[in-house]
Formats: C-alpha cells, structure tokens, sequence
C-alpha cells in the first residue's frame, strides 16, 4: 500500500460524525479500536442548524483535521439566489473550523418541480459548462478545493460519469472523492466498470476515500448503498485493491450512522487491519471442499502435491476401516470421471495399497456413451510399480475396461 506523507503518525480510517448523538459514540469507538485518525470528516447537512464555533469545540476532542461534508446542498439546481445565500452560510463554517475541503455531490433533488424519494444522477451529457461554473463559483467563495463524490449508478447515465468528472476536473480544478461502495454499486448495476476509473484514480492521489455496505432497494431490486448496515466484504476487498496501487490520504467509514460503539469499533479495526496485512480470503469456498472433496472436516497436514480428483484420498487418515476407503475410492473416481484436471486420458486404474481392492473408472469414448465404474474388485490390480498418492497406487490409460 501506498500511503501520503504526513506530519504525524495518525491512522487513515475514521468514522463519518454523522450527527451530534453519535458523536461521544464515535469517539469512544475509535478509543476501543486504538484509532487516532489525521482527519475527521464532520457531515455537515446534520450540525448546520448549529453555530460553527460550538461545533468546532464539539469536534475539537478528536484531534484531527476536519473536512465538511455536505449533501443538500443542491448546488446545481438551486438558484442563483439561494446557491448565494447558501455559501454564505458555508463561509462561515470555513472561517470557523478551517476545513481541509468541503466536499458535496454530483445529483439533482427534484425532476419536473418534484422533490424525488433520493437523489437523481445529473445528465452528464448536457451538464458541464452549468455544473463547472457553479463550482468555480463554490470554490472561489470558500478559497479552498471542491471535492465531489462520485455516484452509485443506477441508470445508463453512469457510463458517462468518469469522463464528465475528468473534464470537470480539467477545467476547475476541483477534485474527486472516492467512494468505493458507489463505484462498486454502478458496477453491479452494470452501469460503469470499475476499471473505467483508473486514469482518473492515478491523477488523482492522493485519495479521498469513502466506503460503507452494498445493499439492494427492495422495491426495484438495484444495489445501492446501504449507510444503514455494516462492513461488507466486496467493499473491503476494493477497498484493499485501491490501497494497494494508489496513495491514500483519508477513509472515512460511512457505516457509522446507526452503529453502537462495539460494532463500530470492530468493523473500523478490520478496515485498518486490511490495509496494514493483506486480506484473506473468504474461507467457506475452502470448508466446503474439505467437506465435498477430501470428505474430512479438518486440512489434512501436511498437504502433499495432489490432482483435483486425489482429493478423498488425501483427506484420508491412517483410521480408515474398509467401509471408508472404498467410498473415499469411489468418490475420487467420480472426480475423475468430472475431469476437473484436464487429463487427456481415458481410463483410470486404482488400489488401495492396504486391502485387496481395486477400481477401474472408464470415460466416454464415443457418442452415445456414458462413464462406467467397475468395482470394487477384490484384487491388487496395481503394484509398486505404478504411480502412487498417499496410500494408493494409480494409473492413467488410454485403453478400456470390459466389465
């Protein structure tokens, strides 16, 4: 991982201060965790009805550098007006807490004077020169960057999203905030390809990044992000993925709405713990192959090389009554027969080394045909000088068995 330099030895991730009561929450997560983040990121859209002074002594036990986050805004539709009025008000919240940038987002509230359920994704194909000069506008009123997040597609617009934030970028200088679970949802929802970011990602570092839990609308059945919910394992592992190749400079964890303090604490230690190691892997694909392919329970140890279709044999221990190792001989002939491995052959012989007792497994040859098993047959038809795994003797033909 790529990490941006810093004065201090502070940790990256932190939780969104979502609103005033999970404030001491946060703090006492963070605690919990042993978590001493450089920069807090404060959503604003919750403490605006505050004086920015009283907030920056609320904030202030955190340590950290601020930045405000803001939703409603409506900066792009709002009029002339009231986008004044509004960034009066924000020019005092920057006086105040001094942010390191106020970061806002990329949607549209309403749709023919309606107020929408959620926000809309804006028409990038007609939106640049509105949408760039209202954030030159946004940037020169606050004297500090605009950062805009990127959107959680859910329609064909998305495509277009990387290109238009490129170009918004190029003439404005504004910059982009990362949201992985965003970018992962349009994805799923088959509206833009994570790997349509990466020029953008690599002008952009260091990151500014979000990330929280994937989820479905249980009405339409999109994904969308879920605030709501805990860490899922999609983002995590993307957001391993872009720490590995891109310097970082925050994460904020947005699954901080509604957690309790110990929930919290967890799902921020694993974020940390996954940038510092790398991620392992889901491990149920591997319980369940213990169970379906070496029938044991337990990783035979230790592991000798082996073919896909060994696998019962392996698992095999040194316990096994008859009963078993004929089954275990059955079982690996069946995977044989699947041909997992590839093998050009089309016979396979196998003995036990312990007990008088054979199988032959025979593919299909021609049109028509189905795979044979024939056995157990209650002789050694192999011997040491054939090939052996464990405690078997085995061999691959290309002739056939008459049973």
């Amino acid at each position: 991982m790529i990490i941006s330099p810093v004065s201090d030895a502070t940790t990256l991730v932190s939780p969104s201060l979502n609103n005033l009561a999970g404030l001491p929450v946060y703090r006492r997560a963070l605690a919990r965790a042993g978590l001493r983040p450089r920069v807090v990121e404060l959503f604003w859209d919750n403490f605006c009805h505050l004086e920015p002074y009283a907030v920056r002594e609320m904030v202030a036990p955190f340590g950290a550098r601020v930045v405000l986050h803001i939703s409603n805004s409506r900066f792009i539709e709002t009029s002339q007006l009231a986008f004044d009025a509004y960034l009066t008000r924000m020019r005092a919240w920057v006086d105040a807490l001094d942010p390191a940038f106020v970061s806002d987002h990329l949607y549209q509230f309403t749709l023919d004077g309606l107020y929408c359920d959620a926000p809309l994704e804006i028409d990038y194909e007609r939106s640049l020169d509105h949408v760039a000069a209202r954030v030159a506008t946004y940037q020169a009123r606050l004297d500090r960057p605009l950062y805009l997040e990127n959107y959680a597609s859910t329609c064909p617009r998305g495509a277009s999203q990387p290109a238009f934030l490129a170009a918004l970028i190029a003439r404005t200088g504004c910059r982009l905030l990362w949201d992985v679970t965003n970018a992962l949802v349009a994805e799923l929802n088959g509206r833009c390809d994570l790997r349509a970011w990466a020029p953008l990602l690599a002008a952009q570092q260091p990151l500014a990044v979000h990330v929280s839990e994937v989820g479905r609308d249980r009405l339409d059945g999109d994904f969308r992000v879920d605030p709501h919910g805990a860490l899922d394992r999609s983002s995590l592992h993307a957001l391993v993925a872009l720490a590995r190749d891109h310097a970082i400079d925050h994460i904020v964890y947005e699954g901080s709405i509604t957690s309790e303090e110990g929930a919290l604490a967890t799902d921020l230690s694993e974020i940390h713990g996954a940038l510092e190691r790398p991620l392992r892997p889901d491990v149920r694909p591997i319980a369940r192959a213990l169970r379906r392919r070496y029938l044991t329970e337990h990783a035979p140890q230790p592991v000798e090389p082996h073919a896909i279709w060994q696998a019962p044999l392996v698992g095999m221990t040194d316990a096994a009554d008859r009963e078993e190792i004929e089954a275990r001989m059955r079982r690996a002939g069946e995977m044989w027969l699947e041909n997992h491995d590839l093998s050009p052959r089309s016979l396979l012989v196998l003995t036990s080394r312990d007990l008088p007792l054979s199988f032959g497994f025979q593919r299909a040859r021609a049109a028509g045909e189905t795979p044979k098993t024939i056995g157990p047959v209650p002789d050694r038809l192999l011997s040491e000088a054939d090939d052996a795994i464990y405690r078997f003797w085995f061999s691959e033909l290309n002739e056939t068995l008459d049973g």
